[in-house]
């Protein structure tokens, strides 16, 4: 069974539809955490600034908390970068902006259990930059995501320079399989043959 795209993001895009401007800015979104990889997206971000063809800002949205956060995370928000920011108090309304909006979404984590922000991502006609884990290869096999070798600055820094501004449609997925309906679907019928008497 797999996770889905809810409710308040079908909404959000039917209601504002996904931005063909792109502004000139990436985002990372998800914990703060040591194995989330944001240690390696950050050194991806300035080898693809250093090379003076790569000009977007880095926001990295995501809950603060000190006891689980990544202390290289810790260090690079006291460094106050000004061309990284980062967002931690966004409502859903504001994230989707935020995700509408941007260039990429770069999902570099070492471990996921679904990963579902490059599929919202894309939903919202965003491209998702993921790293090659089998948990991204299982779920974004087929789409149109991108994918760098996990843990592989070089390899993401050129992903991040070459940012493709083609289709990213993924409501076939969202639909017929990345689906809370189906899902529920599926958990039910587990239960209910699980719980009915064998005859």
């Amino acid at each position: 069974m797999y996770n889905g795209i809810g409710q308040e993001l079908k909404q959000y895009r039917q209601e504002y539809g996904c931005k063909e401007q792109k502004g000139n800015y990436i985002v990372y979104l998800g914990n703060l955490k040591i194995y989330k990889g944001i240690k390696d997206l950050t050194e991806a971000y300035h080898k693809a600034r250093a090379t003076g063809r790569f000009d977007c800002r880095l926001l990295i949205i995501g809950r603060k908390d000190a006891r689980t956060m990544d202390a290289d995370v810790l260090r690079l928000m006291e460094q106050h970068d000004d061309d990284i920011e980062f967002v931690t108090d966004a409502d859903n309304f504001r994230l989707f902006q935020l995700l509408s909006g941007a260039r990429a979404l770069v999902s570099p984590s070492h471990y996921e259990g679904f990963g579902i922000p490059p599929l919202e991502a894309m939903y919202l006609g965003t491209p998702a930059i993921v790293s090659d884990i089998p948990t991204h290869r299982e779920i974004y096999q087929g789409t149109p995501a991108i994918f760098f070798h996990c843990g592989d600055s070089d390899d993401l820094a050129e992903k991040l320079m070459h940012i493709p501004s083609g289709d990213c449609n993924v409501d076939d997925w969202v639909e017929n399989k990345y689906n809370f309906m189906k899902t529920a679907e599926t958990a039910i019928r587990l239960i209910e043959k699980t719980l009915s008497p064998a005859e």
